[in-house]
């Protein structure tokens, strides 16, 4: 019963289920009952949003399984372990279960198990760069599934294997599986189960024929559509579509090339609207980003295209994060008439654009950096000819040389990121970044002029964005809320975390020092400090506020972006006390108008196809208009002096970027060598939009 309501989505009542089963008595007397429970309780709770705690279950499941001596359940118990860490991207502990799965082999009858363990192997090989070892895996999961006689699991194997070994450079042993597998799936009795194979072939056909010929390509993607039309899977759809228009490209067929991006990009959007917000479904968005790519390009070689590309690329960007903010309250629906879930176009930006800003967009392709300049009069594009290999390199370079003082890097991004819009900006201009790719971990603020020797903050206001449509939404709303009263502050400091989740983190008493401050600069404000600074008095008091501050400590998942999150006070042992970037998604926080993670790294995470995966960008889609978070780590005792001086030009009337920009010109200035290290002034951006708190500013 616990199973099919997991099954059904319905986890409440599955764990509800699964919990009395454990609790009962009885139960103690079937070790392998309980494994099953536990194992299915792990699960449940890993699809729950809850891979940390979920853990405590598969830990009972494994010592359950030993002491039924279940083999098998043993080794399936190991399987869900190296799942749950991948997802928690702890490779170390993924590699140790994946060892005790495989040690376990021997003494494992079940052929689904086997595979599953096999698979398993393949996939970490696959991901860890190591293609030899992944085609190991590979032919001992064709091995088993052959010597079992599973035609319909072998088709599966042959598949995986095609496209490992065309990885590899062999195209004939590719084609040979390939071809093993179109026969194996053509006797395959049940009709469903045909029709989902002969779709992996389709795909896997398409992709190792795209290499050899652009006409055999065609043939396949051509038959792979004619089975997936009608049958409501557009996310296949999409893929192919991309695929069948980059052979087109190759051909030379610009007319039937814009045809298959434009359905592509219809199909994606499509499924966009129909994929459940699940926390572990992160990629689908990532799936896009080709497609749009390849539009950008082609519209940005037509005569007169700057304003058709620009739309591409922010229907790239935008739709996912404005999706997530869900309604606005009554206020600011009053206020913002134009809010909605579709990107704006280049006309309706500029219209919506204040006097005095600059909106500088760019688009990363492979071979060149297309840069547009919009401002309320017009939109300009410049085409940049530099490989993005070139640019990644030199922003991996850049926190490097910032701590050693250095400023190669810094000066070489000014001149190819800044100096060919320079003309286009105005001098006392709010400059407005919205970055493409690897640029989104460029501090922009802090990019070298070197034929003056200052830096880009010094001349103007900064401020990064995640679209040019959520800036202008996310301005519209921030001021329908400015007031004439001093806003309040939530002060989050030096939460008591349980050291189980971060071994290896210290405690911060610098940050609790200043949320007391904080609180005295602000009266009306609210402190939740050590083991008061739980995930549940944390998110009760939030939307009482209108800033909210976070010090303490934040880990960002590099695999799984949805499972960064910030360390917080446990409510009992039974309590992890994270706050997960997923559980932001989904959360309101009605009045918060700017929230400041002085915590290391908040900025930062995987990039993907609608930008950065951070934690600033979960805050965002909890429906803060902006906020300051971090590029790298930051020392403990700089950021508490930093963000000093930040607050005090926030409360004297500044707007956030303009605040953040007076306190890293402080910190340049500073006598202190060890202050003024740019390594540390630089790693703090402005994300979103801001009007100044009050109606009140200084001259």
């Amino acid at each position: 019963l616990a199973v099919g309501y997991l099954q059904q989505q319905e986890l409440p009542t599955a764990l509800k289920i699964l919990r009395r089963i454990a609790r009962d008595e009885r139960s103690r007397r079937s070790p392998g009952l309980l494994t099953r429970v536990y194992r299915t309780m792990g699960i449940t709770l890993l699809v729950s949003g809850e891979p940390a705690v979920s853990l405590d279950s598969y830990r009972a499941a494994l010592s359950a399984a030993r002491k039924a001596g279940a083999v098998e359940d043993e080794a399936a118990a190991h399987a869900v372990f190296a799942e749950n860490y991948r997802y928690l991207g702890r490779p170390r502990e993924t590699w140790k279960h994946l060892h005790e799965a495989l040690a376990l082999t021997p003494k494992i009858r079940a052929v689904s198990r086997l595979n599953g363990v096999a698979l398993e192997m393949a996939e970490a090989c696959t991901a860890a760069g190591e293609l030899g070892a992944a085609r190991y895996f590979r032919d001992e999961s064709v091995r088993i599934t052959r010597e079992a006689g599973e035609s319909v699991l072998l088709s599966h194997a042959l598949l995986l294997r095609a496209r490992t070994l065309h990885r590899l450079g062999d195209r004939e042993g590719a084609r040979r599986d390939l071809d093993e597998a179109a026969r194996i799936i053509e006797q395959i009795p049940d009709e469903k189960q045909r029709q989902r194979n002969a779709a992996d072939f389709f795909i896997a056909e398409s992709e190792i024929d795209a290499s050899r010929s652009p006409a055999d390509a065609i043939r396949a993607l051509t038959l792979a559509l004619d089975f997936y039309t009608g049958r409501e899977n557009h996310l296949f759809l999409s893929r192919l579509y991309l695929a069948r228009a980059r052979a087109e490209l190759a051909l030379g067929e610009e007319a039937q090339v814009e045809e298959d991006l434009r359905k592509g990009i219809e199909e994606y959007e499509i499924q966009r609207q129909r994929v459940p917000e699940e926390p572990f479904q992160i990629s689908f968005f990532d799936q896009s980003d080709s497609l749009f790519d390849e539009m950008v390009r082609l519209q940005a070689n037509q005569p007169g295209g700057e304003e058709v590309a620009f739309d591409f690329a922010e229907r790239d960007r935008a739709r996912s994060l404005l999706d997530r903010l869900g309604p606005l309250n009554q206020r600011q629906r009053s206020a913002v008439l134009h809010r909605s879930s579709e990107p704006l176009s280049a006309r309706e930006i500029r219209q919506r654009l204040p006097a005095g800003v600059a909106l500088i967009e760019y688009a990363l392709l492979e071979d060149r950096l297309l840069a547009w300049v919009v401002r309320r009069g017009g939109l300009s594009m410049t085409q940049i000819p530099v490989q993005s290999s070139s640019l990644e390199a030199l922003v991996k370079r850049l926190p490097i040389e910032l701590a050693r003082s250095s400023f190669s890097a810094s000066a070489r991004l000014y001149d190819l990121l800044i100096r060919p819009v320079l003309p286009r900006i105005a001098q006392g201009d709010q400059v407005v970044f919205v970055p493409d790719g690897v640029l989104h971990a460029v501090p922009f603020a802090a990019l070298l002029d070197l034929s003056t020797r200052r830096h880009l903050f010094q001349h103007y206001v900064v401020a990064v964005a995640p679209s040019a449509t959520f800036y202008v939404e996310a301005l519209a709303r921030d001021c329908a809320l400015q007031s004439d009263q001093t806003p309040t502050v939530l002060a989050v400091g030096n939460p008591a975390f349980n050291p189980k989740f971060a071994p290896t983190l210290l405690s911060l008493p610098d940050s609790e020092v200043e949320a007391a401050q904080l609180a005295n600069l602000f009266p009306g404000s609210e402190t939740l400090t050590g083991s008061r600074a739980t995930l549940e008095a944390f998110l009760s008091a939030a939307s009482r506020h209108e800033i909210v501050h976070f010090g303490g400590h934040a880990l960002v998942n590099w695999d799984f972006p949805l499972l960064s999150h910030l360390l917080l006070a446990p409510e009992d042992q039974d309590d992890s006390g994270l706050l997960y970037a997923h559980e932001l998604y989904k959360t309101r926080l009605g009045n918060v108008r700017l929230a400041v993670l002085a915590a290391c790294r908040t900025a930062s995470g995987p990039i993907q196809g609608e930008g950065v995966q951070s934690l600033a960008r979960a805050f965002l889609a909890a429906g803060v208009p902006g906020g300051v978070a971090s590029l790298w780590d930051v020392e403990d005792a700089v950021s508490s002096n930093f963000f000093q001086e930040f607050y005090q030009h926030l409360r004297q009337g500044d707007s956030a970027p303009a605040a953040l920009r007076q306190a890293q010109l402080t910190l340049l200035r500073d006598a202190d060598p060890s202050a003024s290290s740019p390594v540390d002034w630089a790693a703090f951006e402005f994300v979103g939009a801001s009007c100044a708190l009050t109606h009140t500013r200084k001259e």
